[in-house]
């Protein structure tokens, strides 16, 4: 859905924001109530729709495609006026050509990329840039106003070229995206896009000081905010939580007065939080540029990657403690322990010894400091265990179905005390699941590795 290109976004952020419109409703199904959101009479009235000049589609397509690449000649404006207006921007209106590979949003991408720069280039930008903003304001279909939206955010003032230089944001559509974000009336979907907008003009663009302050606050606010709104689900506000603290990670500026490491590691303290949020402050206090100044005491952060491992593990092994036919997510507790690596160590991969960056970096011989390396050591174990990476411990789906099946099933433990399992013709014990068996063996690897993170806490 998103062009690397233009967004500058890594595989990471994409399926962050995918799993966050699916939270907001936004989805093929064109969900009618967002982040628990009912949706109000006048939401269930017909939604405006213009019809597709076919003639004009006809007639000026292949005249307007030269355009984008070799220019204007005199009299061409006005053809290349009436084919967006007529024939490119109402197909945005039809939810039924919002199906790959006719998304328009995504032909509208095409169009600037063959453009470039120039004359044409900044025509369609202010074509684009109006139609897009009567898109959001008006009775459309919450799928077009979303992506119209994202549009406002994508739009730039020349695109990418080949020698490297990126693609340059399009400053003025920051007078479009803040206020949206900030307005009380706007969905939290175009909210979301606008977010996501004001992201990109932050990390890769240019806005003036003020501005600059302006995100920053809004971003930093955003992180800290504990209880989601009134209206907003609380794994919805997750998303924007997260969106958040991973901007002010890649950034890496601890801020003024370490504002965004105090941010953070208050968020990684809290025990109510979504995982998913803390694992996201775990992996951002590793990307920030940590000084004693900006960091102050250290054992509030040490504690709560301990504590936070040990959540992970935990809550892995309950939810295969609650569906015993359920594989575990060995996958997944990797992808929350490296974070919490990266926090420690300030790298993504295993630091086999000093000088480490991240917290580790900043400690001496204190008690703190040997509290983090007993908690790196115990993340290492789990983290060089070949199993995490097979294959068919990869991500599996909870089927519904199989949640009143014999507990006993997957552990051997059935309600009566030990059951053998199932019977093979000889009347010997069947043979055993290997996936079951690999599945069985990470779940024991957790439950010593919770073990071991709260003897760590305890200061055992």
């Amino acid at each position: 859905m998103f062009r690397s290109s233009r967004f500058s976004c890594t595989p990471r952020t994409v399926r962050l924001v995918v799993a966050a419109m699916a939270c907001l409703g936004i989805s093929c199904a064109f969900a009618m109530v967002a982040l628990g959101q009912e949706a109000t009479p006048e939401a269930q009235q017909p939604y405006r729709q213009i019809p597709v000049d076919a003639k004009v589609l006809r007639e000026l397509r292949f005249e307007v495609s030269p355009m984008l690449v070799s220019g204007f000649k005199p009299g061409d404006e006005a053809k290349f006026d009436e084919y967006y207006q007529k024939a490119v921007f109402p197909a945005w209106t039809n939810p039924d050509d919002w199906a790959e590979p006719r998304n328009p949003r995504q032909v509208l991408l095409g169009n600037f990329r063959q453009a470039k720069r120039g004359p044409v280039y900044d025509r369609l930008n202010n074509l684009a840039m109006r139609q897009m903003i009567e898109f959001v304001n008006g009775r459309y279909h919450p799928v077009v106003r979303y992506n119209a939206m994202l549009m406002i955010g994508e739009l730039n003032e020349s695109e990418s070229t080949d020698t490297g230089q990126p693609a340059k944001p399009l400053a003025s559509a920051l007078r479009e995206l803040l206020p949206a974000y900030e307005k009380a009336e706007t969905p939290d979907g175009i909210r979301l896009a606008a977010l996501i907008g004001i992201v990109r003009h932050y990390r890769h663009g240019s806005p003036d000081a003020e501005t600059r302050r302006k995100i920053h606050d809004l971003l930093i606010s955003l992180a800290a905010m504990r209880d989601a709104p009134d209206g907003r689900s609380k794994e919805g506000h997750a998303w924007f939580r997260r969106l958040a603290i991973e901007t002010l990670g890649r950034v890496g500026s601890p801020g003024e007065q370490g504002i965004v490491v105090k941010t953070v590691v208050s968020v990684l303290a809290e025990r109510d939080t979504p995982l998913s949020v803390r694992i996201e402050a775990a992996r951002a206090l590793g990307q920030l540029k940590l000084t004693a100044e900006t960091m102050g005491e250290t054992d509030v952060a040490v504690k709560s990657l301990g504590q936070l491992a040990a959540d992970a593990c935990q809550a892995e092994i309950a939810l295969c403690e609650k569906n015993q036919e359920r594989i575990v997510n060995a996958r997944k507790v990797k992808g929350e322990l490296i974070p919490i690596r990266i926090a420690l160590t300030g790298s993504e991969k295993k630091v086999d010894r000093p000088p480490y960056k991240g917290i580790l970096g900043l400690m001496g011989e204190s008690s703190d400091n040997q509290t983090a390396l007993a908690i790196l050591r115990e993340v290492e174990r789990l983290l060089d265990r070949k199993i995490l990476d097979r294959d068919e411990l990869a991500p599996q789906v909870d089927n519904p179905k199989k949640k009143d099946a014999d507990p006993g099933a997957i552990l051997g433990m059935g309600p009566e005390g030990f059951d053998p399992g199932p019977l093979g013709p000889d009347g010997m014990p069947a043979a055993v699941d290997p996936t079951k068996a690999a599945s069985g063996e990470v779940l024991e690897e957790l439950k010593k590795a919770v073990v071991e993170f709260r003897r760590i806490l305890a200061g055992g």
